[in-house]
């Protein structure tokens, strides 16, 4: 969900597409997870990747979850 105050989502899109650019700054970059800042119309706003995981954690976020 987009924040009311970012109308664009064009920008939100491209922002995603262009990920691993240096559009962004990198926020955290952790073996699993990198999150990029980006400003859009003067709001900061932050995009996280996810890594895919192995198929041990799959097995268990399936039959683990709540």
């Amino acid at each position: 969900m987009f924040s009311k105050s970012v109308q664009n989502s064009k920008q939100i899109l491209n922002c995603i597409k262009e990920f691993k650019s240096d559009l962004g700054t990198v926020f955290g970059n952790g073996d699993r997870n990198i999150i990029n800042l980006f400003n859009l119309d003067g709001q900061k706003i932050n995009i996280k990747s996810f890594k895919i995981p192995n198929i041990v954690n799959k097995v268990a976020y399936k039959n683990f979850e709540n």
